[in-house]
């Protein structure tokens, strides 16, 4: 997904088409970055976010599921960082 095409879907949320192939590519991409990708930034997480990581790998991973993109059959499938990007 190109960024203009995330663009388009973040000016469009919440309302977003829930048929165009790329938002559940950009959901998955932006979650899997923000819990498996090594920014560092873990004490800046409760700034912008209200759930702690683990509610977020845990509704990511059901995501994940119900998609039919579970990597694994392990309860954590951000170890798998590189595998689990579309």
């Amino acid at each position: 997904v190109e960024r203009h095409e995330v663009k388009e879907i973040l000016d469009t949320w919440p309302k977003a088409d829930p048929y165009n192939p790329n938002l559940s590519i950009a959901i998955n991409n932006a979650c899997n970055n923000l819990l498996g990708y090594p920014h560092g930034e873990w004490e800046s997480w409760n700034k912008y976010l209200s759930f702690p990581p683990q509610k977020v790998e845990e509704a990511f991973n059901n995501w994940r599921k119900i998609k039919g993109w579970s990597s694994s059959d392990s309860e954590n499938d951000n170890a798998y960082y590189f595998d689990n990007l579309r």
